[in-house]
């Protein structure tokens, strides 16, 4: 991964491990598919990938220590939600840069 996406990846699973929680269960399996290839592109070669996992049957987050955890907000709609993710060719290998999820609606494959 790239910046900003390793940064913002790197906090979210810093905040996992500070408020004591972890994924359990069994993840949604990924739909990628490849929505645009621009191989040209300047500064760096790209790629968009767009994402349509399964519902997560039993992925959830739990607590490690302590009590269950809270829900801050509830999203607008049931997952499984449309994740964007821009990966760009530097320094000789292929990484993640951008990556956005749609919680506003439900996607379908």
């Amino acid at each position: 991964m790239f910046d900003p996406a390793r940064s913002e990846y790197v906090g979210y699973v810093l905040n996992l491990t500070l408020a004591q929680l972890a994924y359990r269960g069994t993840p949604p399996t990924p739909r990628l598919s490849v929505t645009n290839a621009d191989l040209a592109a300047k500064p760096y070669p790209t790629v968009t990938l767009t994402d349509c996992p399964t519902a997560p049957a039993s992925w959830k987050v739990v607590a490690t220590a302590g009590p269950p955890p809270t829900t801050k907000t509830s999203p607008k709609a049931p997952p499984p939600y449309k994740a964007t993710v821009t990966v760009i060719f530097y320094e000789k290998r292929w990484g993640v840069s951008k990556m956005t999820v749609d919680t506003s609606k439900t996607c379908q494959p």
